[in-house]
């Protein structure tokens, strides 16, 4: 199935004019096109209408031609710059950029958001902001300003332009406000982008409302109903685990709850917990050295998991040692075709699709152009998927069966990755209940592996172009293998080989889950053979990346990680530390990271006794 058959699919669920989805962004015939299979759409429009429908891209993976990924470099570039705080660098790209790109809205738009952040960023006049913005919606939007937009389906990324629009054009546009608050929480969004953006907008909500009338004349009816607004977005950021709006959501449910304790039974627990939580979120961000980071969600405006399509092949086809004549012939092209698909300087030439899919089949990799672990086509199958990944973190093995169970008589039959990612789950799940030996589940992940790689094919070359559930199938491998043995050391480098080259090319927030993913094993695997060293230089390298992601779940686990390296070689360690990350994993209902810090606090308090002196 192709993108737009899989795109019509989500339209028929969502039962409206195509207009509304596409609008801003692309003619009614083209997407009708589109969802037809006729055409190909711009890979961000065809970003953004995902997003529109309720889809999450984040896990995505994709493979663009040349000058669509020539683009994509250039857009990344320009917001690394600008979350380094090289803002007049980030200008001067700016600039370049709108000359090659003033013709193309989603484009623009780019341009103009990215230069608001630059104004936040230096404290330029509310004004000044809100013209930035307001020009920027305006590029997929049109008629944002007068309601319509109700009558629209709004990816994040312009949510969040519209509520910086209406925050910066008037601080107290309470009213505005709220609507957008109802849209978000009748909308179609997915639980991945309702984590990015509702906080954020019961949060402006809130501040515009305390602009014009102070939190101690609210009465108290009012007081309970913003209470559970900020309690249903406590939950997104926890259920998504981000930074942004975190520390802003803690402290205003604070104040509510100070307020409610007085007059309403049952509330004073909530608030002892509150207050716990935010000290520790407080001591997490200082030791961290994070400030404000409401104002501006990079994660938002990325679009990760992108390679050139023609560097894919021809890297693939090198590793392979397949030559051009050998590749013309066995897919029976002329060889003037694949030689200017793969060479590496002049004019390149971006192949046809049924070509491109060719070449990798003939190289036995996956030829679709992209792809992701599940693809979820209903309400119900979203509300399984949320309760699977519940049930997984809470530890309840035979409710995450059971949902498994269902979610294979749902899926279609010919969405096969649908199928193997149930298995893989399954699996996973029966290793852990000690139901499969360590041969068989080594043998049954092997075997899905390789369905699309062979794991000589991973040691040889690598795990490049591996999607993140082929990654994923690939670490739960790895955590079947002896400490010692040759696979084990073979797969370390492979995962190394494959985050060091990422981090060296500046690509390291374009792959960050795959990194936390992947470095998360190799840290593992060095604590356990005793080289803390190694270890805690690893926790201190995805410490500070989990940062720039605003992952506060990475934030947490390495810092945790680095706790045990350093307790484990020096015997001495801050237990105050430990106190306050518990805190930190009970609030995001890291649940397995709690019960590994009590354990860690056992540990401390056994070597203190036998050792007075150990700090």
């Amino acid at each position: 199935m192709g993108m737009g058959q899989y795109m019509g699919k989500l339209h028929a669920k969502l039962n409206v004019p195509a207009a509304t989805l596409c609008k801003g962004l692309c003619s009614d015939s083209q997407f009708r096109n589109y969802e037809a299979g006729q055409r190909e759409l711009d890979v961000f429009v065809e970003n953004r209408l995902f997003e529109r429908a309720g889809c999450s891209t984040d896990t995505m993976q994709f493979m663009m031609k040349l000058e669509t990924y020539s683009c994509w470099k250039d857009r990344m570039e320009i917001l690394y710059e600008i979350m380094r705080n090289h803002f007049d660098k980030a200008r001067e790209s700016l600039r370049e950029f709108e000359e090659n790109y003033r013709t193309e809205p989603l484009q623009l738009q780019y341009v103009l958001r990215m230069r608001s952040f630059i104004a936040i960023l230096e404290g330029e006049k509310n004004s000044i902001i809100a013209d930035l913005i307001e020009k920027a919606l305006r590029c997929t939007v049109p008629n944002y300003e007068d309601g319509t937009y109700r009558f629209l389906f709004l990816a994040p990324q312009e949510v969040d332009m519209l509520l910086d629009w209406l925050y910066y054009s008037n601080e107290q546009n309470d009213e505005a406000l709220w609507d957008v608050v109802m849209y978000i929480q009748n909308g179609c969004f997915d639980t991945v982008q309702k984590g990015y953006i509702y906080p954020k907008a019961v949060i402006r909500y809130c501040n515009a409302v305390e602009n014009s009338n102070p939190i101690e004349q609210w009465s108290d009816e009012f007081l309970i109903k913003v209470y559970k607004l900020v309690t249903e977005a406590l939950e997104c950021v926890t259920e998504k685990k981000c930074l942004s709006g975190m520390k802003e959501i803690l402290s205003l449910r604070t104040k509510i709850l100070r307020r409610l304790q007085h007059v309403v039974t049952g509330y004073s627990e909530q608030l002892f917990e509150n207050e716990k939580w935010e000290r520790s979120i407080l001591q997490l961000f200082s030791y961290i050295e994070v400030t404000n980071i409401l104002e501006i969600n990079y994660r938002l405006y990325m679009i990760r998991n992108v390679n050139c399509i023609c560097d894919v092949l021809a890297d693939c086809m090198a590793r392979m040692n397949i030559g051009n004549a050998q590749m013309a012939e066995a897919i029976d092209v002329d060889i003037r075709t694949i030689r200017n698909i793969t060479k590496r300087s002049g004019r390149r030439h971006n192949p046809q699709v049924e070509t491109a899919r060719k070449m990798l089949s003939h190289m036995k990799l996956p030829h679709v152009y992209i792809r992701q672990a599940f693809w979820i086509q209903s309400p119900e199958e979203k509300r399984l998927m949320n309760e699977l990944i519940n049930s997984e973190i809470h530890g309840s093995e035979e409710v995450s069966l059971k949902i498994l169970r269902e979610l294979e008589e749902r899926f279609d039959a010919d969405m096969w990755y649908n199928l193997r990612e149930v298995r893989w789950h399954r699996l996973w799940l029966m290793y852990y209940r000690k139901e499969l030996s360590q041969t068989e589940y080594l043998a049954e992940v092997r075997s899905i592996i390789e369905e699309c790689f062979s794991l000589q094919h991973i040691y040889e070359n690598g795990v490049n172009y591996l999607s993140y559930a082929e990654i994923q199938y690939l670490s739960s491998y790895m955590q079947g293998l002896d400490l010692e043995c040759e696979e084990m050391m073979r797969l370390i480098k492979v995962f190394e080989d494959f985050c060091n080259e990422k981090i060296e090319t500046f690509q390291e927030m374009n792959y960050y889950p795959a990194l936390h993913l992947l470095m998360k094993n190799v840290q593992s695997f060095y604590k356990r053979k005793g080289d803390y060293k190694k270890a805690i230089e690893i926790c201190k390298m995805m410490m500070e990346l989990a940062k720039q992601t605003q992952d506060i779940y990475g934030v947490e686990a390495f810092l945790v990680a680095k706790w045990e390296c350093e307790f484990m070689e020096t015997r001495t360690a801050d237990i105050e530390m430990l106190s306050w990350l518990e805190a930190v994993a009970e609030m995001i209902r890291d649940y397995k990271g709690m019960s590994r810090i009590q354990k860690d606090v056992e540990k401390f308090k056994n070597i203190n006794h036998e050792c007075p002196q150990a700090e």
